[in-house]
């Protein structure tokens, strides 16, 4: 579940695996305001050894919660071309 990004998108989801600190996992996802400008993000992060096995998860529920959260202040994104 790695933040990848191609030309025209958005990064959804970063993950994070012993990056910063030996041992410890995280996924963040942001939170944007009625402009669609990131103005906070949700993170969760652990010991890997309780949610290594867990990330995929833990990025959709992380990223659940922070489009719930953008919605309710005013953002909504545009429909994605086909």
């Amino acid at each position: 579940m790695r933040g990848e990004q191609h030309p025209g998108a958005r990064l959804q989801v970063a993950a994070v695996d012993e990056e910063f600190e030996p041992g410890l996992v995280g996924v963040s996802a942001p939170v944007r305001d009625f402009r669609g400008a990131v103005i906070a993000a949700i993170n969760v992060s652990a010991p890997k050894g309780r949610l290594g096995g867990h990330l995929d998860e833990a990025g959709r529920r992380t990223l659940a919660v922070a489009r719930e959260l953008s919605a309710k202040l005013g953002y909504h994104p545009e429909p994605r071309p086909h």
